[in-house]
């Protein structure tokens, strides 16, 4: 029989891997509802998809700077900013997602496409983070990140 302290551990870490993806899959899932609003229309789709394709850049750094030293910066500070960052950058959202400026002469979803660019930052960030991170712990605790993960993408 599984001890309740091991329970709550399992339950934290998949807690903890539900963190990873969440919010760029909830912006997805809103888009429907979203393209009604952005100034965008049904071309948000594309600047979502090219804010979060140059989020990327964000692991690939972190990955570079993981040849020199590993971990680049401690896992518990990598974390903590990433879990931080990311419960403001939800909250900027959920209150300044439909706040428009002009850009190059047209009307664009300024905070969302910002905002998104953020989470997804950090979203893909947490992948190259986690991982090594849960791996210090046993073996189990990764299934566990791993289910949290994909529980993050359904809605």
């Amino acid at each position: 029989m599984v001890s309740f302290y091991t329970f709550i551990s399992h339950l934290n870490v998949l807690l903890f891997g539900l963190s990873s993806w969440l919010l760029v899959n909830s912006v997805w899932v809103e888009l429907a509802l979203l393209v009604e609003k952005a100034p965008e229309g049904y071309a948000l789709a594309s600047h979502m998809a090219i804010a979060l394709q140059c989020a990327n850049i964000f692991p690939l750094i972190y990955s570079l700077l993981a040849r020199w030293k590993d971990p680049p910066i401690p896992y518990h500070i990598s974390v903590g900013v990433i879990l931080a960052t990311g419960i403001v950058a939800c909250e900027l959202l959920a209150a300044h997602w439909d706040y428009v400026a002009v850009v190059f002469g047209a009307p664009r979803s300024v905070a969302l496409l910002g905002l998104l660019f953020l989470g997804g930052a950090l979203d893909c960030t947490s992948s190259v983070v986690y991982w090594p991170f849960v791996s210090e712990f046993e073996e189990a605790y990764t299934a566990t990140l791993a289910t949290g993960e994909s529980l993050s993408g359904t809605g």
